[in-house]
């Protein structure tokens, strides 16, 4: 439910705020490796770095103007 509610929320955004030029990027990241994640098994799969996270923000933000990035799921 948090998921399609955060989704709902940057639609809504992205409409509201298309007019201003302002771009609204939902970024979904899976497990990230962290101190509070350490021990924790993610079924044999490596766990993303914070930069994995970073890259994606990047993508978005570097698209030329008449594109936008609504969601970014990174696994």
């Amino acid at each position: 439910a948090t998921k399609a509610a955060v989704h709902t929320i940057t639609q809504g955004l992205e409409k509201e705020l298309a007019k201003t030029g302002v771009k609204v990027t939902s970024i979904s990241p899976g497990m990230v490796e962290t101190p509070l994640t350490e021990h924790y098994d993610f079924n044999g799969r490596k766990k993303l770095e914070a930069q994995n996270i970073a890259d994606a923000a990047i993508y978005a933000l570097t698209q030329p103007s008449h594109v936008n990035v609504n969601e970014v799921t990174v696994r």
